[in-house]
């Protein structure tokens, strides 16, 4: 007999509290990996690296610009060295430095100043920290991974930045939905999110695309009475406010509504979306 949780109440202020808490920098990264590129002098040695990927993070933007503006002025060897030196802190123990090694790696990504070289270096250290799928079981380790995949979506991967093998979209479809995807399920979400956003109007109906709709489908339904419409792929979690969240704003944009869906709401509220949202994928 399949058990349900009691109804949801807005008391759901616990679980969003910590989504927001959690989904803040990678907010802040959005907005650095959309800014500018910068200039000015940066150090070699790793202790340089370090201090610029630690210490707080109010001002932590402006003490960045001098290294990536450093990376835009130099040549195509400097580049790819620096760049494999600040890869190796993407799996760092520290969340704060791996999320903010993953944000300098995806401005480069999207720096068209950068040599294609240096911006696949950039794709492939992003796109492996995610194929590592490393879940710490610590809630906050999950940041580097969400930037990581936000930073490859759409608007910081032109086409034919590609070596030939499987597709940014196809590696993170994958994580997302794949046969060995991804032991945290906000990674997932978030891959889904960035690998619908590269999606072709060629490939909007194709079995790549369905499965992860059919995916975000289930993180909606999750937790509710249709939850057997759209069984888990995951061990059972409930605390759902950011992943529910996102797969709706992802839906919502795929299938160009509007996003009604509330993740506090009640179950009627939240299944009558899911099916919504369907009904309009068929």
């Amino acid at each position: 007999m399949q058990i349900l949780p009691s109804e949801p109440l807005r008391l759901r202020w616990r679980a969003t509290s910590v989504a927001i808490a959690l989904i803040l920098p990678v907010l802040a990264a959005a907005s650095v990996i959309r800014g500018p590129g910068l200039i000015a002098a940066w150090s070699d040695d790793e202790a340089g690296i370090e201090s610029m990927l630690d210490g707080p993070a109010v001002g932590w933007a402006e003490r960045s610009r001098p290294w990536l503006t450093e990376m835009a002025a130099a040549t195509g060897d400097r580049q790819r060295e620096s760049l494999s030196e600040l890869g190796e802190h993407l799996a760092s123990d520290t969340p704060e430095r791996s999320s903010r090694a993953g944000i300098l790696i995806g401005v480069l990504l999207a720096d068209q100043r950068i040599e294609s070289p240096t911006r696949i270096l950039a794709q492939d250290l992003l796109l492996g920290q995610l194929e590592r799928r490393v879940d710490t079981g610590a809630r906050w380790s999950v940041g580097a991974d969400i930037v990581c995949a936000r930073a490859l979506d759409a608007s910081s991967v032109p086409d034919g930045l590609s070596d030939g093998g499987p597709t940014i979209r196809e590696r993170l479809s994958a994580v997302a939905a794949g046969e060995f995807s991804h032991p945290n399920l906000a990674t997932r979400v978030e891959c889904a999110a960035t690998a619908l956003a590269l999606a072709k109007d060629t490939e909007r109906g194709d079995p790549l695309s369905k499965s992860l709709t059919h995916f975000l489908l289930a993180v909606l339904r999750a937790e509710t009475p249709d939850q057997a419409k759209s069984p888990r792929t995951w061990p059972r979690i409930t605390t759902l406010a950011w992943v529910k969240t996102r797969s709706a704003e992802t839906l919502a944009r795929w299938t160009g509504t509007k996003n009604l869906f509330r993740p506090d709401g009640p179950w009627a509220h939240q299944m009558e979306e899911a099916d919504r949202f369907e009904a309009l994928l068929d």
